[in-house]
């Protein structure tokens, strides 16, 4: 079969409110939609969200794999919010065998959290134009607690958790399947409580910042416009975006078409929701009204992990 592929895996996107998890097949730029399912977490009891807790998550992702019998229990999981840290830096070049001590030292300048309590990654994305002798080289860092407490929870329901990504990359490579890499973008995830606000440029993720903001009650443009402007501000003035091709929106608010079209108003470049399923064929059995609403902005992440794959055996 074309689209035949033993080694793929379910994206697995938790939210404060919800699950969900997208299944793929296929592979390099052929993929169709096999199964993609929600299911909604409890509300907050007492300020803390019921994602911290391993239980009830593990419950929740039972309940979703019973219901849309997914291919594989391999899956992909994406981390994300305060504590997350991925820098895009240009460092000398070293010999590799010294290069992961030398990774630790930069991690300690440009992570701002005690390293112990870090699960630390990087990738080499080549050898930098200027100045010569340099390399690019993206690091990631994420707090122990939230990856051991998602990957927990995934045990606990019998999954198997083979890839823990970050929410900004797993939406990069989202859009870059979708859209292409050759134009600079600025991905906007928005939520009912906070924005991920990330740069993606030429494939590669060159900045992302995260900012509470309650958006739940009433979506606002202007504020959201401001909230932009204030964090990509030495970015859109800089060569890298010059040419920045649009702002795509993404997440799982409600009114996220509505907070678009407000933004949209406020800003000088042109903005549109994110398309996860833009070069994605969806079979029409998989357009039923309970899908209707999941396919579409706020499956990104969970697209963006199910083009992840494992290695092979």
């Amino acid at each position: 079969m074309l689209l035949k592929d033993t080694h793929h895996l379910i994206g697995i996107d938790i939210c404060e409110n919800t699950i969900l998890a997208v299944e793929l097949a296929g592979s390099g730029k052929r993929y169709r939609l096999k199964r993609i399912g929600q299911v909604t977490l409890p509300k907050r009891v007492k300020g803390e969200t019921v994602v911290d807790d391993p239980v009830i998550v593990s419950e929740a992702l039972t309940t979703l794999f019973r219901k849309k019998k997914f291919g594989t229990r391999n899956v992909a999981l994406a981390v994300s919010g305060f504590g997350v840290t991925v820098k895009n830096l240009s460092v000398k070049r070293v010999d590799p065998t010294l290069l992961h001590d030398r990774i630790l030292r930069i991690a300690e300048q440009q992570v701002p959290y005690p390293l112990d309590s870090m699960y630390i990654d990087y990738r080499v994305l080549g050898n930098s134009m200027h100045p010569p002798g340099q390399m690019d080289l993206l690091l990631v860092a994420a707090p122990k607690s939230l990856v051991n407490k998602q990957v927990k929870a995934a045990r606990m329901a019998n999954l198997t958790p083979m890839v823990v990504d970050v929410a900004p990359l797993a939406t990069a490579n989202c859009h870059t399947f979708n859209n292409g890499a050759t134009t600079p973008a600025i991905l906007l995830g928005v939520d009912a409580q906070s924005v991920a606000v990330t740069v993606a440029e030429t494939g590669a993720v060159r900045f992302t910042r995260h900012v509470e903001m309650d958006l739940s009650a009433n979506p606002d443009g202007a504020e959201l416009a401001r909230v932009f402007y204030e964090t990509t501000d030495r970015f859109l003035e800089s060569d890298i975006l010059q040419d920045i091709g649009k702002v795509y929106l993404y997440g799982n608010l409600p009114q996220l078409g509505t907070l678009k079209n407000e933004f949209t108003k406020e800003i000088d470049i042109e903005a549109e929701l994110l398309d996860p399923f833009g070069h994605i064929a969806i079979p029409s059995k998989l357009m039923s009204r309970e899908n209707e609403s999941l396919i579409g902005p706020q499956a990104a992440v969970g697209v963006g992990l199910a083009l992840r794959k494992r290695m092979a055996p």
